[in-house]
C-alpha cells in the first residue's frame, strides 16, 4: 500500500505511461495550484519532462499563497518549468 502523496506520479503509472507514448512535454493546470498542481510539477521536472503551467487554467486553495506558487516556478529562470496562458497555448497548438 502506497502512502498518500500530492503528485501526480506518486503511486500511479502516470511515468511509465507518458514514457511509453513518447512524451516529454507536460501542459498543467487544474485546481489545488500551491499543492498538487505545484507538486506535480516539481515531480514531473525532476523525471526530465518539460513543463508549461497554464497559469489561468489553475485555481489555488489558498488565492493568497498563488503569486508565491508561480514565482516559484519562474524563478531562477524556470526552475520547475515555464508559466504561460491558454491563450498562448492555443496560438501555438494552432500553428503546429
Amino acid at each position: 500500500m502506497h502512502a498518500a502523496g500530492w503528485d501526480g506520479f506518486h503511486g500511479s503509472d502516470l511515468d511509465s505511461v507518458l514514457r511509453a507514448a513518447g512524451r516529454d512535454l507536460l501542459l498543467l493546470a487544474g485546481c489545488c495550484l500551491e499543492l498538487g498542481v505545484h507538486s506535480t510539477m516539481r515531480a514531473a521536472n525532476d523525471r526530465g519532462y518539460e513543463c508549461l503551467l497554464v497559469e489561468d487554467a489553475c485555481a489555488a486553495a489558498a488565492p493568497d499563497l498563488r503569486h508565491a506558487a508561480l514565482s516559484t516556478i519562474e524563478m531562477s529562470g524556470g526552475i520547475f518549468g515555464a508559466v504561460g496562458s491558454t491563450t498562448a497555448v492555443a496560438t501555438l497548438m494552432e500553428r503546429s
